[in-house]
């Protein structure tokens, strides 16, 4: 569940980065009636592209090293789940043993018994 929101997130984040880039694009072309973009125009904004990427990145990273915790703690919580499982368990099997084997006993006393003919 924490993945998909992570997820989710990442998802939603990338999309209004790319939405604002392309709004404040579409802003300065209805702005600038017939100008022609300079170098320095574009090189702004390779700048501003190359800066949400790199918060893109770490956001990617930050999610991996969550995600990374995450299941290591679902890990730990199985383990220590099926540990105690198997606690309780253990001593009802062992009863079940002993009551299979009293059955047994039983069984074979029920065999042995002398019949009379």
């Amino acid at each position: 569940m924490k993945l998909a929101n992570v997820t989710l997130g990442l998802a939603v984040g990338i999309a209004t980065g790319v939405s604002l880039v392309l709004m404040e694009r579409q802003n300065q072309s209805l702005g600038a009636k017939a100008r022609v973009g300079t170098s320095s125009d574009i090189s702004d904004d390779l700048d501003i592209i190359k800066a949400q990427m790199n918060q893109i990145k770490d956001h990617a990273l930050t999610i991996k090293e969550d995600s990374t915790d995450f299941a290591q703690s679902i890990g730990g919580d199985l383990k220590t789940t099926l540990g105690e499982f198997k606690a309780d368990i253990t001593p009802n099997i062992k009863r079940l043993q002993g009551y299979i084997e009293n059955i047994q006993n039983r069984g074979n006393e029920i065999t042995n018994f002398p019949t009379k003919k």
